[in-house]
């Protein structure tokens, strides 16, 4: 059953704070606003968070109301929204920035989930404009590990977007190979690139890369990898040969990180020149 959060909870709902959280003027402060994001089928999603201790969520036509519990000590933060129609669900929150916030997808009943996932919704504050965008090499070499794990990001997020989207009119195995193999090799490459930066750096550097990937990955918009998951379920039974291919695309940030490329596929390591 694909989990339903996003189109429950995401609904004007008028809530009321909890305990907890009304007991915490900062953390109250930080929440009012609106917040906006986009939902799984591409729909708009709004929170709205007033000084009253009050929260409107709107999501299509589809209305609920009740009241949530929030615990901030947790990492990632716990919120509980209790319905008066869908029921209790239990599910993850985390600040990304002062003006983000990610909230994880859950069904009603079911147990909260340790981590997020490409179901997951991302919001942005209203008002306030993107952070401007810090210009960055455009040759790997030149990249810092925050330049690094970021243009790995960027190209992870891609790659799982473009893998759905260039074989979303569910075109013959053939010709749904020919262009997922076309696609899988520029993306090889790119990460290649990253990778051969990547072995000139200390371990410390190779840490703060991973930082800035998780950082900078976090920021994305999962509902745009949707698209990887409904093709993938297409071709699963049609073949598999395309099912796998598209498959491999979840792994491809691999071609970065040498170590774990030469242990998991040495032929293919051989092939590239990893050595």
């Amino acid at each position: 059953m694909r989990k339903n959060l996003i189109g429950v909870l995401l609904v004007l709902v008028p809530v009321v704070l909890s305990p907890l959280c009304a007991q915490n003027p900062t953390l109250e402060k930080k929440l009012i606003g609106v917040w906006r994001g986009t939902g799984a089928k591409g729909q708009p999603i709004q929170f709205t968070f007033g000084p009253d201790n009050a929260i409107e969520c709107k999501n299509g036509a589809f209305v609920d109301s009740g009241t949530y519990r929030y615990d901030p000590s947790k990492t990632p933060g716990h919120i509980d929204f209790i319905f008066k129609e869908a029921g209790q669900v239990q599910t993850i929150v985390a600040f990304l920035s002062d003006n983000k916030i990610r909230i994880e997808n859950n069904d009603p009943g079911d147990a909260r989930p340790k981590r997020f996932s490409y179901e997951s919704v991302v919001l942005m504050r209203k008002g306030v404009p993107p952070d401007p965008e810090r210009k960055r090499p455009d040759s790997p070499a030149a990249m810092s590990p925050q330049d690094a794990g970021e243009a790995m990001a960027d190209l992870y997020h891609g790659a799982m977007v473009q893998s759905g989207e260039i074989v979303k009119d569910h075109p013959p195995a053939e010709t749904a190979k020919a262009r997922l193999l076309k696609l899988k090799d520029d993306y090889i490459q790119k990460f290649t690139a990253i990778g051969r930066r990547r072995e000139a750096m200390s371990a410390a550097e190779k840490d703060a890369l991973e930082k800035a990937f998780d950082q900078a990955y976090d920021l994305k918009n999962p509902a745009e990898v949707n698209i990887w998951g409904e093709v993938q379920n297409f071709y699963k039974n049609k073949d598999k040969q395309v099912y796998d291919l598209i498959h491999s695309f979840e792994f491809i940030d691999r071609y970065a990180k040498f170590e774990q490329l030469k242990k998991e596929d040495p032929a293919e390591a051989a092939r590239l020149g990893i050595k």
